[in-house]
C-alpha cells in the first residue's frame, strides 16, 4: 500500500488530510486542494499496481467516463494524476457514508422508504445509460450518502460500453460477484439489464439483510438456480417483516437469469416502482385504523408507516421522507379519499333516482326544495380536477430540460472553478452558487421546471463571470504589482497566485510570484546595506544591496 502521511503534499497540490477507504486496489483520501481551496478526494492506486497497463487503464477508464457525467447523484471526477510512483484521480469529495455504512442504522427500510432512497440512483443509472456506459458494479458500497441524505453513485471504473463510437474502454467482465447479472458474469457486451439485475440485487439486500444467496455465492448459482423471493427469505430468517407482493414480485423479475425478461431499462423500472407506490398510497388506511393508534390521536401519521400495507417491526431510526415527499403523500391520499368519495356520491345518486323510478305511483318528481337539497349535497362533493393529475410526458420534458440545464451550468462552473473563480468572483459567485444550491434543492424535490430555471440563473451569472476573467487578470497583475512596491510582500503573493489559477501560463504572473516570495528578505538584505553604509563599512554594505539584486533583478 501507499506509504502516505497526514499532511503530505502530492504535486506540489493537495495536502492529505486523512485516509476515509482502503482495499487491494489502493487508497481514498480526503485532501486539501491548495489551488482551489476546496476539499476533494483522491483515489490513489496501489504503487504495486502501477507498473500494471491493466490497473492504470482501468483508473484512467473511471476519470474518462465520469468526467462527462454530469449529474446531481453522481459524483463528480475532476482529473488523472501521476506523481513519482503514483497515479490517481481527483474526484468530488462525499462528507457521508456509503450505504452500506448507512444501512446499519436501521433494523429494515419500509418499502416507501427503499424506493424513496434507490429512485435517485435509478435517474443517475438512467443518465449514464443515455450516454452509452453501463455501470456494471451498482452495490451499497458504491453509492455514498450526503449528510442530507442524497445518494450519489460512484466508481465508473469497470464500467462498460454498449453503445458504438463511444471513446472508452470495452471491458465486459469485473465487477462484485454478488451483484453481477449471469451475462456480465459471463463476459457478454456491456447492457442496462446488468444495472437492473445489480439494482435487484440491492433491493433484496435492503429488505433482507444480505444479497440474494448469501453467504454461499457461487458462480453457479448465479448462472443457475433462482433465489428465494424476498418474502420467501424474511420468513426463512424468521422475520416479521414483509412487503408487498407487487414489489416482491418485481424484484424476483430483476434477478431473473435472462437480459430479456428483465425491466429493459431504468424509464420502466422506476414506472414499475411507481405503481407500487400508488397502490399502497390507495390502500392507506385510515389514522383511527392504524395499529396502536386511537381514533382521536392528534398526532400526524408517519408517511412510511402509512404506506407499509403490513406492521413492520419497530426500528430503532427509519429512513427519513423530505418535508415534500410527505407533502407529496399528503396530496396523493387526498386526491384519491376525494375520488372514492365522488364515486360512492355517485352510487347514493343513481341508487337516489332508482328509488324515485320505483315510487311514481305515489311521487311523480320531488318537490323544489328536495331537488335543491339534492343539488347542494351533490355540489358539497369534492370535485377532483384533471390539472392535479400530472401529465407524464410534460414532467418528462421538464425532466430532460432541467438535465440540460444542469449540464450547461457545470460545464460553465468546472471551467470557473479552475481559474479559481471563487477568489475573485466575489458577489456574483455567491449570486450563482445560491442559484444552484436551489435548483439542486428543486432537482431532489422532482419540480423540475423550477430546477430549469434555477440552473439557467446560475449559468447567466457564470458567463458573467466568464467575461470577467481577462480584467479580472490584467486587475490583478497590477494590484500584485502595486502591493510589492509597496513592500507588502503577502499581499503581493496572494495576488499573483489567483492570477496563475486564472492563467497558469502566464509568465509575468509566475516572474512577480518569485519577486513577492523573495520580498521579505530583499527588504532585509536593503535595510542592512543602509545600516552598513550609514556606518561607513562600505564593503559590508555592498555584499548586502549585490545580494539583493541577486534575490531581485528587477527590485527599483
Amino acid at each position: 500500500m501507499p506509504n502516505l502521511k497526514k499532511d503530505q503534499i502530492l504535486l506540489s497540490r493537495f495536502s492529505l488530510i486523512e485516509m476515509i477507504g482502503e482495499g487491494g486496489m489502493g487508497q481514498v483520501w480526503r485532501v486539501w486542494d491548495l489551488e482551489l481551496e476546496i476539499q476533494v478526494a483522491l483515489k490513489i492506486l496501489n504503487p504495486r499496481l502501477t507498473s500494471n497497463s491493466d490497473s492504470i487503464k482501468l483508473l484512467k477508464n473511471e476519470c474518462r467516463n465520469t468526467r462527462g457525467l454530469i449529474h446531481p447523484n453522481i459524483v463528480r471526477v475532476f482529473d488523472f494524476h501521476r506523481s513519482d510512483d503514483l497515479a490517481f484521480i481527483s474526484m468530488e469529495y462525499i462528507d457521508g457514508p456509503d450505504l452500506t455504512v448507512y444501512r446499519r442504522q436501521f433494523e429494515s427500510f419500509s418499502p416507501a422508504a427503499a424506493i424513496t432512497l434507490i429512485k435517485p440512483v435509478i435517474h443517475a443509472l438512467g443518465y449514464a445509460h443515455g450516454l452509452g456506459l453501463v455501470h456494471r458494479d451498482v452495490k451499497a458500497g458504491n453509492i455514498l450518502m450526503e449528510r442530507n441524505e442524497t445518494p450519489r453513485l460512484t466508481d465508473f471504473g469497470i464500467a462498460g460500453v454498449f453503445k458504438t463510437g463511444h471513446q472508452a474502454l470495452d471491458i465486459t467482465s469485473g465487477g462484485s460477484l454478488f451483484c453481477m447479472s449471469p451475462q456480465q458474469l459471463e463476459g457478454r457486451p456491456p447492457s442496462p439489464t446488468d444495472d437492473v439485475y445489480a439494482l435487484g440485487t440491492l433491493l433484496y439486500e435492503l429488505f433482507t439483510g444480505y444479497p440474494p444467496f448469501y453467504p454461499n455465492i457461487t458462480r453457479d448459482k448465479i448462472l443457475l438456480e433462482k433465489p428465494p423471493s424476498v418474502n420467501q427469505r424474511l420468513e426463512q430468517l424468521a422475520l416479521h417483516e414483509r412487503i408487498p407482493e407487487p414489489l416482491d414480485n418485481l424484484i424476483t423479475e430483476m434477478l431473473n437469469k435472462g437480459s430479456d425478461e428483465r425491466p429493459a431499462h431504468m424509464l420502466a423500472l422506476e414506472e414499475r416502482l411507481d405503481r407500487v407506490l400508488d397502490h399502497q398510497v390507495k390502500q392507506t388506511p385510515a389514522p383511527g385504523e392504524i395499529a396502536g393508534r386511537p381514533p382521536d390521536e392528534k398526532k400526524a401519521a408517519d408517511p412510511a408507516q402509512i404506506i407499509t400495507p403490513v406492521k413492520v417491526a419497530p426500528m430503532r431510526k427509519r429512513y427519513g421522507q423530505s418535508a415534500s415527499r410527505r407533502r407529496n403523500l399528503v396530496k396523493g391520499a387526498a386526491v384519491a379519499f376525494a375520488f372514492v368519495f365522488l364515486v360512492i356520491g355517485g352510487f347514493w345518486l343513481w341508487q337516489y333516482l332508482a328509488g324515485q323510478s320505483s315510487q311514481q305511483t305515489r311521487k311523480e318528481i320531488p318537490s323544489e326544495e328536495q331537488t335543491q337539497q339534492f343539488q347542494e349535497k351533490t355540489e358539497s362533493i369534492p370535485q377532483v380536477s384533471p390539472e392535479t393529475t400530472p401529465d407524464p410526458a410534460r414532467l418528462a420534458a421538464e425532466k430532460q430540460q432541467a438535465e440540460q440545464k444542469l449540464a450547461e451550468f457545470m460545464e460553465l462552473k468546472q471551467e470557473l472553478e479552475a481559474k479559481g473563480v471563487s477568489q475573485w468572483g466575489n458577489e456574483t459567485y455567491r449570486e450563482m452558487m445560491q442559484l444552484a444550491e436551489e435548483a439542486d434543492r428543486f432537482l431532489i424535490e422532482n419540480d423540475y421546471a423550477a430546477a430549469a430555471g434555477k440552473y439557467a440563473g446560475a449559468a447567466a451569472k457564470a458567463k458573467v463571470l466568464s467575461g470577467q476573467v481577462e480584467s479580472t487578470l490584467e486587475r490583478l497583475l497590477a494590484e500584485g504589482q502595486a502591493a510589492i512596491e509597496a513592500g507588502d510582500a503577502e499581499l503581493a503573493r496572494q495576488k499573483f497566485s489567483v492570477a496563475l489559477m486564472i492563467d497558469p501560463d502566464n509568465r509575468l504572473a509566475r516572474h512577480s510570484l518569485r519577486r513577492a516570495q523573495n520580498l521579505d528578505t530583499v527588504k532585509q538584505m536593503l535595510e542592512s546595506g543602509a545600516r552598513h553604509e550609514n556606518a561607513g563599512k562600505i564593503a559590508f554594505a555592498l555584499a548586502d544591496y549585490r545580494a539583493a539584486v541577486q534575490l531581485d533583478p528587477d527590485s527599483k
